[in-house]
């Protein structure tokens, strides 16, 4: 008995390292395809994975397919399309040897439209987002915008909110009778749209 006993534990370690071996082979822990709502390839979105503790590992913009081949520990979420108006997130993704994960994901369809990134100038054009409030926080609505953005309207709306497309960079004015009122040079970011608080405080 003792001697069969031996031969099983040794068969048992033979197999257990010949396992061992065929999964510690180099391999891609993930591989991505991204389409556009319509089923065409993307030319470059924006790509984040992020650790169990919302570490964001790595951020890059990547093409229609890209792999990541090697991630830390515990689970990850492969966030794509981080700037787009709809971004998606996979969730609950983890390196297992010899268990690549391979995604081929769909982006959605932008109710918003396009990004705008460039103008007929040269300049770069963004999605603008301004907020108006009093130095207590409250939205400050019927607040001028000035000077006028195109066709856009000149006023901040009952929740002082005002939006619209911009080229460049701009000296806005943010006036309000009662109020003083408030100049900010403001410009395009690389990337993204462009998003500003304003406090207006009661005028002396």
């Amino acid at each position: 008995m003792r001697v069969r006993f031996r031969s099983i534990v040794l068969l048992a370690i033979g197999s257990l390292g010949s396992t061992l071996s065929a999964a510690s082979s180099d391999f891609c822990a993930l591989k991505v395809k991204i389409s556009d709502w319509d089923g065409s390839a993307i030319n470059h979105t924006s790509m984040e994975l992020v650790d169990s503790s919302g570490h964001v590992e790595l951020r890059q913009m990547v093409g229609a397919e890209f792999e990541i081949c090697d991630f830390r520990f515990g689970t990850h979420t492969l966030r794509l399309g981080v700037d787009e108006c709809f971004p998606l997130a996979v969730s609950n993704l983890e390196v297992r040897l010899g268990n690549p994960i391979t995604l081929d994901v769909t982006l959605p369809k932008c109710a918003y439209g396009r990004p705008m990134y460039g103008s007929s100038t040269g300049e770069r054009a963004c999605f603008s987002y301004f907020r108006t409030a009093t130095a207590e926080g409250e939205p400050l609505s019927q607040v001028e915008v000035s000077p006028k953005l195109r066709t856009y309207a000149s006023l901040t709306d009952s929740y002082g909110r005002w939006q619209g497309i911009m080229t460049g960079t701009k000296e806005i004015t943010f006036s309000k009778p009662g109020y003083a009122p408030k100049t900010l040079r403001v410009s395009c970011p690389e990337a993204g749209p462009l998003e500003v608080g304003v406090t207006l405080t009661p005028q002396r």
